[in-house]
């Protein structure tokens, strides 16, 4: 049996960094307005959805908001393609595993919720769920915050 080895460098030039965001802010030169509107109806339409009874709104807000960013992709991607603004993008190819790809962004609220509940029981369950008033110290709440910054910088990485 034979092993092969390869060595990756662990070092990344600065300027190699830089990329990524040139290359966001020309898609941003391209369509400002648009972009910018673009990106505030997610957070509009989780808004509309917790005005739902609870515990309904806050779990509908986060899987339509994980949704709605999830179909945002294919607009930029064409965007970046084909120099084109288009909400047609959204009805591409493929649309149908954006759905279990929202599933999958809903997993820092499910964190949030899970760490909430280790550390407060029941009233981390009317806090996060109910948005109850109840007796939390600031350490708790934003161990509760951060809980889900490891998986959602890895989602944002992914």
């Amino acid at each position: 049996m034979t092993t092969i080895t390869t060595a990756i460098s662990s070092s990344i030039p600065f300027s190699r960094s830089l990329v990524w965001f040139r290359q966001g802010w020309h898609l941003m030169r391209q369509a400002p307005v648009k972009l910018f509107f673009l990106m505030l109806v997610p957070l509009i339409v989780e808004g509309v959805f917790q005005l739902l009874p609870a515990p309904y709104g806050m779990v509908v807000s986060k899987w339509a908001m994980a949704f709605m960013v999830a179909a945002l992709w294919p607009i930029l991607n064409t965007l970046a393609t084909e120099h084109t603004f288009s909400l047609r993008a959204v009805f591409c190819r493929g649309w149908s595993k954006m759905a279990l790809l929202a599933i999958v962004l809903t997993l820092p609220a499910a964190t949030q919720l899970w760490t909430a509940t280790l550390l407060l029981g029941d009233d981390g369950i009317a806090l996060l769920l109910y948005g109850q008033m109840v007796t939390v110290t600031a350490l708790q709440l934003g161990i509760i915050f951060a809980a889900a910054t490891p998986l959602m910088l890895l989602l944002g990485f992914a």
